[in-house]
């Protein structure tokens, strides 16, 4: 399965592409001044309220909403703590951190990978003159 972020913005070139072409199409639709039983004002709110509940209910959307509300709470309130964690050591003078690992990590972002080193890691790295945080895994790993 391609990375997540590989499917939304296919995703969004999509829609951006279905888009156009709807704009098109009511273009065309005004311009030829067409007329037939299903362009009555009560089929055009149903077919609008359809077609915009069906875009609401695939992709990304409804996981999206589910991360916002249930999970990205739980994921700011550890990130916090680990912010919290990293200033307390910071206070101490320690060059090494122990964080704790993020349970609730959002579907809809890139996952945290605790053994390789990203870009994050690596400016924190140059600028505070600490080695990388670690977490409790770690330590047992030895």
């Amino acid at each position: 399965m391609p990375p997540r972020r590989l499917l939304n913005i296919s995703y969004l070139i999509f829609l951006m592409g279905w888009f156009a072409t709807a704009i098109l199409a009511v273009y065309w639709y005004r311009n030829t001044r067409a007329r037939d039983p299903f362009a009555s004002p009560r089929w055009r709110k149903l077919g609008t309220v359809l077609l915009i509940g069906g875009a609401l209910l695939v992709g990304n959307f409804p996981r999206a909403v589910y991360d916002l509300s249930y999970v990205a709470p739980q994921y700011d309130a550890q990130m916090q703590s680990r912010y919290a964690t990293l200033k307390r050591f910071a206070a101490t003078g320690a060059r090494e951190a122990v964080i704790d690992p993020l349970l609730a990590i959002p579907k809809t972002i890139i996952p945290a990978r605790p053994k390789t080193i990203g870009w994050r890691q690596y400016i924190w790295r140059i600028t505070s003159g600490w080695r990388r945080p670690r977490s409790p895994s770690d330590n047992e790993a030895g």
